[in-house]
């Protein structure tokens, strides 16, 4: 009797570990962050840039999350990029995006000098987060909004752009 409990506790420890196994992928250079760009084309895009230590990115996560849960059905992919430290990337990264439940591929900017992700997504941006930019199915930026953004402000520009 005492070894099924055991065994039901392992099986649940394990799935629930599965389900929040979060992935993490470097963007080194501009290539990389041209083949994430043409591998989700036929999507709307929506490319957060964010960081652990951004209290504005941390407000604005969770409704990120929720805009992902809604529409991730819906042709609609978020793109998180964080731009934490390097020494962060590790620890307080995946800590965090294990604490709020992505669960989900982030991307993390590892590029040589950190602004130049910056440039290569657009060469007005000073470099404040949050910074978001939305993208329409054929690639085409639409939308760029900076600073913490509400749920509903994502969503309504989202629907804008999403077929039913």
């Amino acid at each position: 009797m005492q070894i099924k409990k055991i065994t039901a506790i392992l099986i649940i420890f394990f799935i629930t570990g599965i389900s929040f196994t979060q992935e993490i992928k470097d963007l080194k250079s501009k290539e990389d962050v041209d083949q994430l760009f043409s591998s989700l084309k036929g999507k709307t895009l929506l490319v957060n840039f964010w960081a652990t230590w951004c209290a504005p990115c941390k407000k604005e996560m969770p409704h990120l999350i929720k805009l992902y849960n809604n529409y991730k059905d819906k042709d609609f992919v978020l793109v998180l990029v964080s731009v934490d430290d390097k020494a962060d990337k590790d620890g307080a990264l995946k800590d965090y995006i294990k604490s709020v439940g992505i669960d989900f591929t982030i991307y993390y900017d590892a590029f040589k000098k950190q602004e130049d992700i910056v440039t290569n997504i657009d060469g007005n941006w000073a470099g404040e987060i949050p910074k978001t930019y939305i993208y329409d199915s054929e690639g085409k930026q639409v939308k760029i909004l900076t600073g913490s953004q509400s749920y509903e402000t994502f969503e309504n520009e989202i629907k804008k752009l999403i077929v039913n």
